[in-house]
């Protein structure tokens, strides 16, 4: 079993925030040569003075010239890549009966077109049983109010890994489930008026739990878990499913002051 990504040629795109930051820092000292991808540059920069090392390449997953672009990148750099790491991902906070045509096009743009046409670039960069992970969430499997457009979204990226995973084989396609996590950039776009009655229907629902898990701890589990099986192309895991394991809550009062706090923190 390898205890170590040392060698490795990783991709990691999400890299400037939240969970793919945190994967793109613990994959960067682990002793892997990485490509670090993102739309922002500077925070991309920022990551590699943190860390002590990547190669930063701006890339918008919406355009498939953008994508191309970084296939080219991996080659220049890496020569093939061993692991893809892809945590990007969007969400309106909207009610299923406010999604319009032009927001459910947004939506599927980035967690659907998006992801595909980045893997679809990436597979002739990729190693032989190279391993491809995308991060999708738990609300997949319990559905949440006002954030129907992702649930959904999130539905169809799964599907499209199993599509990958039957016609690529053997090379290997993971998709990574992840429960509640904070603090993260997942919701800078959510309004507080709207954030706090969400959150008190999903406590209602029993679908928020008394702690929620923070972006390091759920990259050490991703990076664990990829890790052990990097070096054995003979296996593959098809999901894995990280979420907390602290009860559901009754009162989501502690949570809701905790998510407007980080809100108003990102977007200041």
């Amino acid at each position: 079993m390898a205890s170590t990504l040392k060698g490795q040629r990783v991709v990691v795109v999400g890299a400037s925030a939240g969970i793919g930051r945190e994967i793109a820092s613990q994959v960067i000292r682990s002793g892997a040569t990485v490509v670090l991808a993102a739309r922002r540059a500077a925070r991309l920069t920022e990551l590699v003075a943190d860390a002590g090392g990547g190669i930063p390449v701006a890339v918008d997953i919406c355009d498939p010239d953008s994508c191309a672009d970084l296939a080219g990148r991996v080659r220049v750099e890496l020569g093939t890549a061993d692991l893809v790491v892809c945590t990007a991902g969007y969400s309106p906070l909207r009610s299923f009966a406010e999604l319009t045509s032009d927001v459910w096009r947004r939506v599927l743009e980035v967690n659907v077109i998006g992801i595909h046409q980045l893997v679809r670039s990436l597979l002739p960069v990729l190693s032989p049983g190279a391993l491809t992970a995308v991060m999708s969430s738990e609300s997949t499997l319990q559905p949440r109010d006002n954030l129907g457009a992702y649930g959904s979204s999130k539905a169809a990226l799964e599907f499209s890994m199993r599509i990958w995973r039957l016609e690529q084989a053997p090379l290997r396609f993971t998709t990574l489930i992840v429960g509640g996590t904070f603090p993260t950039d997942f919701g800078a776009e959510f309004e507080v008026d709207r954030l706090i009655p969400a959150m008190q229907s999903w406590t209602r629902h029993g679908t928020t739990q008394e702690k929620l898990m923070t972006p390091e701890g759920v990259a050490s589990a991703v990076v664990g878990s990829l890790t052990s099986i990097i070096d054995q192309p003979d296996i593959s895991i098809d999901s894995i499913v990280i979420r907390s394991p602290s009860p559901v809550v009754g009162d989501s009062a502690h949570l809701e002051a905790e998510a407007a706090d980080n809100i108003a923190g990102l977007n200041s």
